[in-house]
């Protein structure tokens, strides 16, 4: 399975349907936003001929978002079935200049036991690349992931209603011993909605503060004549740039929450 065509696409027609990290790494977005600035080429993003769907690239994605280009140079992958692109994303993560996490292996894992790969044939699609240890490792911890998310798709399926124990155990591939005992078990405290946006506020007025302080600061200096109009406005653009970075990050969790969603529903 490899790419074998290349082209520009407008970047609007660019889609993000599934993920084999567990998040962004912001600073790896700006750094790369700053090579596509000075002119750096960078190796194009690698997605599916169907629909555009990324398989590689996502953090120079990102980059090129938060740089407001229109069109993004892309690699063709021919069509294949979830399990394959999986496997073709992650073995690319692993051999490329930010390597995954053990948290984004066991998140991209799960996903490929959930899309009904056996675990057999997740070992020996990365026989290459773990020892036998490491990949039986990995496949545990992705097992209890997996299972975690079966019986919290159980449980509350049978909360709203909607299935007995039984129906629901069966439904989601979990035993109904085990259900049973998640829908008596001691139920975790329950963050609220408020408690949550309120930590958000925090955050954010604190941000706010300290780059007004900043600003202030930089107003001074180019005031007494300590900094020039060019450095001034080249602070600025930085400044903006990042702003347009935490709003890139704000868009790229919406879509793993909307992700993590259609797979509760699945």
């Amino acid at each position: 399975m490899s790419p074998n065509k290349r082209g520009t696409i407008p970047i609007d027609s660019v889609t993000e349907d599934f993920y084999v990290r567990t998040s962004l790494n912001d600073d790896h977005v700006l750094h790369l936003a700053t090579l596509y600035q000075n002119g750096v080429k960078l190796p194009p993003i690698l997605v599916t001929r169907e629909n555009n769907t990324v398989v590689d690239g996502r953090h120079r994605l990102a980059a090129q978002r938060l740089c407001e280009r229109y069109g993004v140079e892309v690699e063709w992958l021919e069509d294949c079935d979830k399990s394959s692109l999986l496997v073709c994303a992650l073995k690319r993560n692993v051999g490329g200049s930010l390597p995954p996490s053990n948290s984004d292996i066991v998140y991209t894992l799960k996903q490929m036991l959930e899309s009904g790969m056996v675990s057999s044939a997740v070992a020996k699609q990365f026989a290459e690349v773990w020892p036998p240890a490491v990949i039986r490792r990995f496949l545990s911890d992705a097992q209890s992931a997996l299972t975690r998310d079966r019986t919290i798709r159980a449980r509350e399926a049978v909360a709203e209603g909607n299935m007995t124990v039984h129906e629901a155990a069966l439904a989601n591939k979990i035993k109904p011993d085990m259900l049973k005992q998640a829908l008596i078990g001691p139920k975790k405290h329950r963050t609220a909605a408020g408690e949550i946006k309120g930590t958000l506020t925090t955050i954010f007025r604190s941000r706010g503060g300290s780059m007004g302080q900043v600003f202030r600061r930089i107003q001074h200096q180019y005031e007494d004549g300590d900094l020039s109009w060019q450095t001034v406005e080249m602070i600025l653009e930085h400044a903006e740039k990042c702003c347009r970075a935490t709003t890139t990050s704000v868009r790229d969790w919406r879509k793993r929450l909307e992700a993590a969603k259609k797979s509760r529903v699945a």
